[in-house]
């Protein structure tokens, strides 16, 4: 699977390429070590336990977002997943969230649920919105 730990290292290589001149050593190691905690989380494996679209763009009502995760599930619904590193402006990112699943029900005639995985220093927080 695209969440699998083999991954973690092409990740880590990529964000060193591509972000090295603006991150340190150690904030490339943090961030890995966050991620691997997010694919090593059951609560996470059991959310993308579907077809899986990753940095998603919509245009919706001549608005362009972008949704992180969108999961396609087998009986055709979808669940918006959406990564923020700090809890820092919950209600904010609560309401970035539900606008994504309003569009996802929108544009597809399907149910769609929202979630947001906080990519924390100390573990994984993930909520549903």
């Amino acid at each position: 699977s695209d969440f699998s730990p083999l991954k973690i290292y092409d990740a880590k290589e990529l964000t060193r390429n591509r972000f090295g001149t603006l991150l340190d050593a150690e904030q490339i190691e943090s961030i890995a070590q966050r991620v691997e905690r997010l694919i090593n989380d059951d609560e996470f494996l059991g959310l993308v336990d579907g077809r899986c679209y990753k940095e998603q763009s919509l245009i919706f009502e001549k608005e362009l977002r972008y949704i992180d995760l969108l999961v396609e599930l087998q009986d055709g619904s979808y669940r918006v997943i959406d990564y923020k590193s700090s809890m820092g402006d919950m209600q904010e990112h609560t309401i970035q969230v539900k606008g994504y699943v309003d569009c996802v029900e929108k544009i597809s005639q399907k149910s769609a649920e929202g979630y947001i995985c906080y990519l924390l220093e100390d573990g994984i927080k993930i909520v549903k919105v």
